[in-house]
């Protein structure tokens, strides 16, 4: 699973301090005072890592379905912007070339600034390129002979409104987040967890050694994936415009596939 360089170093860190901290209270306290409370701090350390492993799961579950919703809504979003590129087929040349020429345009703006914008948190405006889109549609005048025009326009806008409606839940899928009070819960249970290994009295240091290092480990790594996964357009594990990209580029192929001219 891909992670960052400053991710990777911060999760080296995290599990260097824990070492460092129990081996500080090591050299104050000697490992026979310190085993002579082992059982009261066993049986404590047991409940702590198990309700703080629920929640720690609980949190990665939770913002792992948020990124996989945003991924939805993206294809979804992608799929209506083919399906209206098809519904122009029946109307008449000049109509039909603005149309997805429009849709192109909108594909470009999606990717050239939505995305960078969703990235960095900012604010996502209302896209004038989706409102040509509408004007678009506002001007076509199906000939109300030809069966064909009419059930395509009729389609075409029940299919405008819900891509409306998906572009909506895409930006606002930009914008969730973890609440303060759950990020409090999970760095403070992280860090009270950990510090529990460094109460124990054992009689090889190595062996707590390697134990305190492979749970900060575990535990710093569970923090960290939640806060690469928290923004599903975010830095990190994220929702990319790989799909916009690859419609796209389908689209520009087809506008400019001009037929050759009949001999």
């Amino acid at each position: 699973m891909f992670m960052p360089p400053g991710t990777l170093a911060l999760l080296l860190v995290a599990v260097l301090a824990s070492v460092g901290g129990m081996i500080v209270v090591r050299r104050f306290i000697p490992a026979h005072k310190l085993s002579e409370n082992n059982e009261y701090v066993g049986f404590t350390f047991s409940i702590l890592s198990l309700v703080y492993g629920i929640y720690l799961a609980f949190t990665v579950v939770v913002v792992w379905q948020q990124l996989d919703d945003a991924d939805e809504k993206v294809a979804r979003e992608v799929a209506l912007v083919n399906t209206l590129w098809r519904n122009a087929e029946p109307f008449p040349a000049a109509d039909r070339m603005r149309l997805r020429r429009h849709l192109i345009a909108y594909l470009h703006d999606v990717i050239e600034n939505d995305f960078p914008k969703m990235e960095h948190g900012l604010e996502t405006t209302m896209n004038e390129k989706n409102d040509v889109i509408w004007d678009d549609y506002y001007q076509l005048s199906p000939d109300p002979n030809d069966i064909r025009q009419v059930s395509f326009y009729r389609e075409g806008l029940d299919r405008l409104n819900d891509f409306a409606m998906a572009r909506r839940l895409r930006i606002l899928a930009s914008n969730n987040s973890l609440p303060t009070s759950m990020w409090v819960l999970l760095i403070a249970g992280a860090v009270g967890t950990i510090m529990f290994t460094w109460f124990y009295g054992t009689r090889y240091l190595s062996i707590q050694i390697a134990a305190t290092a492979f749970l900060s480990a575990v535990i710093v790594y569970g923090v960290l994936l939640v806060s690469m996964l928290e923004y599903p357009f975010g830095n990190g594990l994220r929702v990319t415009p790989a799909a916009y990209e690859e419609l796209l580029h389908t689209f520009e192929t087809r506008i400019n596939d001009v037929p050759p001219p009949a001999r």
